[in-house]
């Protein structure tokens, strides 16, 4: 199973809530460790990002399959289906969700790997989950983002 981890957040702590301006983005996050992703999900939803978690990698899978996500972050140890099977998947059927990683793992093929298949950040543990959300809000709101998702969202409105 994941990886037991220090994971620090710094804004939290000290009562910071505008760390960033409403949106309308989705993220799922998905780690077989329950406290992790109440933590990252506070940290979304701090600066106003919609945010659903998935305890393994099935439940993920079948989350992704039901509705649009603008991101994706991921452990990649997990039960029943590994963070890096679902980026394989993701990226194979050229899902549109912007992928993140957070591991303990320092496989270099690994990391050259996930690198290749687009994810853009690989966060190694342990992680400032203010950070995380920040990072995956900063590429979020890159112009060739917003441009995507838009038409992306416009074409599945009736999608939930």
């Amino acid at each position: 199973m994941g990886s037991r981890i220090r994971y620090y957040s710094s804004s939290a702590d000290r009562g910071d809530t505008d760390m960033g301006p409403q949106s309308k983005w989705r993220v799922l996050v998905a780690d077989d460790d329950e406290h992790i992703c109440n933590l990252l999900s506070a940290a979304f939803e701090l600066i106003g990002i919609e945010c659903e978690t998935a305890n393994d990698g099935v439940k993920a899978q079948n989350m992704i399959r039901a509705r649009r996500y603008d991101a994706f972050v991921s452990d990649l140890a997990m039960p029943r289906l590994n963070g890096h099977r679902l980026f394989v998947e993701l990226t194979e059927k050229s899902h549109p969700a912007m992928l993140f990683t957070i591991t303990g793992v320092a496989e270099p093929k690994l990391v050259r790997d996930l690198i290749v298949r687009g994810v853009r950040q690989i966060f190694h543990t342990p992680v400032d989950v203010d950070i995380v959300a920040a990072t995956v809000a900063a590429s979020l709101a890159r112009p060739e983002h917003t441009t995507s998702t838009s038409t992306a969202r416009s074409s599945t409105a009736g999608e939930n």
